[in-house]
């Protein structure tokens, strides 16, 4: 469990960097905590409707997954198509 909470730490850290770039504003993306779960229960904790992805980790075979609320999810597209950082365009939950 520590060596995936370093590995989930250190994404959460590149996240940042590379979120703040691309997005062109600053953001903080920290870990909250690292458990162990079902799928079953991991699925029942997810929010309906949410922003689910499939990734393929560079340098590796290995796949992931992000999942996202989707306030979270419109903020992002709504910023990439130019919406003044700062201002939040979807209501919290």
């Amino acid at each position: 469990m520590r060596a995936l909470q370093l590995m989930h730490d250190r994404f959460a850290r590149n996240v940042t960097t590379s979120l703040s770039a691309y997005l062109r504003t600053v953001t903080e993306v920290s870990l909250a905590q690292v458990e162990q779960v079902t799928y079953e229960e991991y699925l029942r904790s997810v929010s309906d409707p949410t922003a689910y992805y499939a990734l393929t980790i560079a340098r590796s075979i290995a796949l992931g997954a992000l999942e996202l609320s989707p306030v979270v999810a419109f903020t992002i597209i709504d910023r990439l198509l130019g919406a003044p950082a700062g201002r939040r365009p979807w209501p919290a939950p």
